[in-house]
């Protein structure tokens, strides 16, 4: 059976899996994205960034081409390939000239369905996956956050990196991988999406004898359950409650001086203090998403209200801004800032009174009508080239959003209300329902 619209086609082989087309004419490109559910989310203690891993190696070998021969392959058909992994997903991205794109997903098969992970692979990844952590850790504002997970949500999968740590890194072994891969690489658990200059009669086609009898055999666990196409307007989770926090010993000790519901990770010899507050989020099929999604945009980036008053007008902060990560389970929003050691108890004062002056003060009309323009440009613009739809797609699919998801989205945001805001704000911008978090030269 077929879905039409006028975003592309969807298509449901009796195996399961999902294939997505939409056709751009004379763009003279093809780009294939193919995502599985996984993630932290399908990562079990003790192996973090087994995902990760795994993702990475699907481009590094398969049953008829080894790692330089899938190299010279994609070189050849003037293409890009990548692994690529997440909180709740992994997956392939690769773009083709449109003349390549049947060898091009004929390459995608064969790298999804029959993967080597050889050891030497296997290795070198680790390699640069470690120095990816080490990096990582050097980086104030990223382990800020990762820390903030920690705390927020202790040992739950939101609270890990992608990457894993180093201990965790180095006890994967190839049948961890081949354990992991055949419990979240599964047809029922795909989605591709294919756009750019094809036919998408040729293209279902073609992927129905590329995919159509694809198997792999059940293992317990196997099966992930498919996120429903759920009505936008629905709620199906609450905001979440902040676990106890947890102090993390992964690669520095909290001060032991903390106040409720702070942390701080002093850093020998930074100069520099990085503060993240996390308060409860919300997820991809919350309609809060929408509002926070406005109230983000009002206060981050340049000409936000944290960058005005505490950068430009206070100067307490190098840079400073918010967040709101959502995700297929509650996520968190989250203000961050860098300052020095001499300006951290002014900073930390100056975006409590933020925090008040948004309660207190709500958000004006014009603040309301600059944040959705700003919200929708930037979205319209991440749905441009073949690459970022197909990656949208792919995941609004995934995700239970449905590949048509992009009107959606715009039009939920033109539909947030002023008087919405008063309400989402006290329901997760409460400073008694948040936490905050402290790298570096943190003083305590």
């Amino acid at each position: 059976m077929v879905e039409r619209n006028e975003f592309g086609a969807k298509v449901q082989f009796p195996n399961g899996l999902r294939l997505i087309i939409r056709e751009k004419p004379g763009s003279g490109t093809v780009a294939i994205v193919s995502v599985f559910l996984g993630g932290l989310r399908a990562e079990k203690p003790g192996r973090e960034g087994i995902s990760n891993l795994c993702a990475e190696l699907l481009t590094r070998g398969n049953e008829r081409l080894g790692p330089l021969g899938i190299a010279e392959t994609v070189k050849l058909m003037g293409g890009e390939l990548e692994g690529f992994s997440g909180f709740q997903s992994l997956g392939l991205k690769s773009l083709f000239l449109a003349s390549s794109w049947l060898p091009g997903l004929e390459l995608t098969a064969e790298m999804i369905q029959d993967p080597t992970f050889l050891e030497t692979e296997i290795s070198k990844l680790k390699e640069k996956i470690s120095a990816g952590i080490k990096s990582r850790d050097e980086n104030l504002l990223q382990l800020a956050f990762l820390r903030l997970r920690e705390a927020r949500y202790g040992g739950k999968p939101y609270g890990h990196d992608v990457l894993g740590t180093l201990a965790s890194v180095s006890r994967l072994t190839r049948d961890d991988l081949r354990d992991f891969y055949q419990s979240v690489v599964r047809p029922e658990n795909l989605v591709i999406a294919v756009v750019g200059d094809i036919k998408k009669k040729e293209v279902i086609e073609q992927a129905r004898k590329l995919w159509g009898s694809w198997k792999q055999e059940e293992v317990q666990g196997s099966r992930f359950k498919v996120q429903s196409n759920k009505n936008i307007t629905e709620e199906p989770n609450k905001p979440d409650k902040p676990d106890k926090p947890v102090k993390s010993g992964r690669s520095s000790k909290p001060n032991e001086t903390n106040e409720p519901g702070e942390f701080w990770f002093p850093v020998p010899g930074s100069k520099q203090v990085h503060l993240v507050w996390g308060f409860p989020g919300t997820t991809f099929l919350s309609p809060d998403r929408f509002p926070l999604e406005l109230i983000d945009a009002v206060l981050s980036g340049q000409s936000g209200r944290l960058f005005r008053n505490i950068r430009d007008r206070e100067g307490l902060a190098y840079m400073v801004g918010s967040s709101n990560m959502i995700g297929l389970e509650p996520g968190f929003f989250a203000l961050y800032l860098a300052t020095s050691p001499e300006n951290k108890d002014q900073a930390i004062k100056a975006v409590s009174g933020e925090l008040a002056n948004l309660v207190s003060g709500g958000i004006s009309r014009e603040e309301v009508k600059r944040a959705k323009a700003y919200i929708i440009g930037t979205f319209e613009a991440s749905r441009q080239t073949s690459s970022q739809m197909a990656l949208g797609m792919a995941l609004d699919e995934t995700y239970g959003l449905g590949f048509d998801f992009a009107a959606a989205y715009i039009n939920n945001i033109k539909e947030v209300d002023i008087s919405d805001l008063p309400g989402i704000i006290g329901k997760y911008l409460d400073m008694g329902k948040g936490i905050m978090v402290g790298v570096g030269a943190t003083g305590n």
